[in-house]
Parts: C-alpha cells; sequence; structure tokens
C-alpha cells in the first residue's frame, strides 16, 4: 500500500493512513530489517560480491539499506528487483530505476541460477496460497 509505484489515485483516509504509517513506524521497521537481513547474509551468503532479487521492490528502500550496511562492511550487493507495476515516466528515465523490472506476480523474468539471493519479504501475503507456492519455485528456479 505504501509503495510509490501503486496506484496513486487513493483516496483521502488511504493517503492519511499511508502518511501516519511511514510517519510512526516504516522508517524505524525497515532500518531494523536490514540490520537483520544483513546480518543473514554476512553469516550465510556466499563470500564475496552477491547479485540479489528483491521480489515486491517497492521503492527499494529496504534493499538499498542492506546494500549500504553491507558496502560499509567492504561487500557489494547488486539489487534488482520486481514488483507489479508499470513505472512512471519520472522513474523509467532515472537511472536509480535501471535494475527494475515489472512482472506479472507468478513468473519472475530472470534466468536460471542468475541471482544468489533472492528476498520477498513483506509481500507473499498479497497473494494466494497457489501464488506464494508459485513464487517460492521461482525463486528456488533462480536462485
Amino acid at each position: 500500500m505504501s509503495s510509490p509505484l501503486a496506484r496513486q489515485n487513493r483516496n483521502l483516509a488511504e493517503s492519511a493512513l499511508v502518511a501516519t504509517h511511514q510517519a510512526l513506524s516504516h522508517a524505524t521497521r525497515v532500518d531494523l530489517l536490514a540490520s537483520a537481513i544483513h546480518t543473514i547474509l554476512a553469516r550465510h551468503a556466499p563470500a564475496g560480491d552477491l547479485v540479489c532479487l528483491d521480489v515486491g521492490c517497492g521503492d527499494f528502500t529496504l534493499s538499498g539499506k542492506i546494500g549500504a550496511i553491507a558496502g560499509g562492511q567492504g561487500r557489494v550487493h547488486t539489487w534488482h528487483g520486481v514488483d507489479l507495476y508499470p513505472l512512471d515516466d519520472a522513474r523509467r528515465n532515472d537511472p536509480a530505476w535501471t535494475r527494475y523490472r515489472q512482472f506479472d506476480g507468478a513468473c519472475l523474468p530472470l534466468d536460471d541460477a542468475s541471482i544468489d539471493v533472492v528476498l520477498m519479504c513483506d509481500m507473499l501475503h498479497h497473494a494466494s496460497p497457489d501464488q506464494q507456492v508459485a513464487l517460492a519455485r521461482e525463486a528456488a528456479r533462480i536462485c
């Protein structure tokens, strides 16, 4: 709901809810998640640079923070992102969004074994049980 790529024609109540969520908890929550995920990657991911995919990436805030923490420790995480939404004109021409791809919610548009890490944080609850299984299979295929 808070992704800048999601529908922009929210009513007043929806806009107020998103703004309140952003102000009260979102930034702290993202910081905590980024730290926890970075710790897991540092302990369990292959050594060296990582190519990562954030499924349901929204505005890349979470994966960007994970990458920044890693960068501060001398590791490179190259994050790509997929989400359901098309890019608007401003983002389509923004170099920061060159690693973004729209996808259909089921088939990840990447080659087999082309990614080191797949992140699916806060997005599976938007999918049906069948879609959740399909996404897990797709993650295993590309990772």
